[in-house]
């Protein structure tokens, strides 16, 4: 994975390459599905993410770093901090939504933050890894395809998902299992090359 440095919402910076020795889970999130529409989906993604790290202490126990990237500045991405718990509330009490979903999830004014968020607003990540898009599953915005890459201690890429819908995005257990397979596969070679 090419090396990078963007800035995040929080207020720091993060450097892939600063993360050797991590497995590190970039979540590319939709971001707008018109020019000021939010996709719901995204928050319901990002929340079964933090319920999932809350639940299970999922980056501890896995030397792990979410990252969620969004193609936009610390303004724009700062509306979507603000929504965030309206957006959530729509898809609980939506049930005849296509995304609808029968967990209530316990949010705080901290949910939106749980992970860094890195602010692409120049896109050169984005548009690098061919994430970034005008046109995408039915709407013309500048918008994100919702992607999961998840990079190896040693910073190679060994998983990548790009969404063919909004709906279409790995789960939390699946990308768990990824992740586990991952480190379970180093810790082999590791084996293998010290008998």
């Amino acid at each position: 994975m090419p090396d990078f440095t963007l800035p995040t919402y929080q207020g720091s910076e993060v450097t892939l390459s600063k993360l050797h020795g991590k497995t590190v889970v970039l979540v590319f999130l939709r971001g707008h599905v018109s020019a000021t529409g939010w996709c719901h989906v995204d928050n319901f993604q990002h929340s079964s993410l933090v319920d999932f790290e809350n639940r299970t202490k999922f980056q501890e126990m896995n030397n792990a770093q979410i990252l969620v990237v969004f193609p936009y500045d610390k303004p724009e991405v700062e509306k979507w901090v603000n929504r965030y718990s309206q957006q959530v509330a729509d898809i609980e009490k939506n049930a005849k939504s296509p995304y609808s979903i029968s967990k209530t999830f316990k949010l705080s004014d901290s949910t939106a933050t749980t992970f860094p968020i890195l602010l692409d607003a120049e896109r050169s990540l984005t548009k690098g890894l061919g994430v970034f898009s005008t046109n995408w599953s039915g709407s013309t915005a500048e918008q994100d395809v919702p992607t999961m890459i998840v990079i190896d201690p040693d910073g190679v890429v060994q998983f990548k998902y790009y969404s063919q819908n909004t709906l279409d995005r790995p789960g939390v257990e699946y990308m768990a299992k990824v992740v586990s397979w991952i480190n379970e596969s180093r810790a082999n070679r590791s084996m293998s090359s010290s008998k």
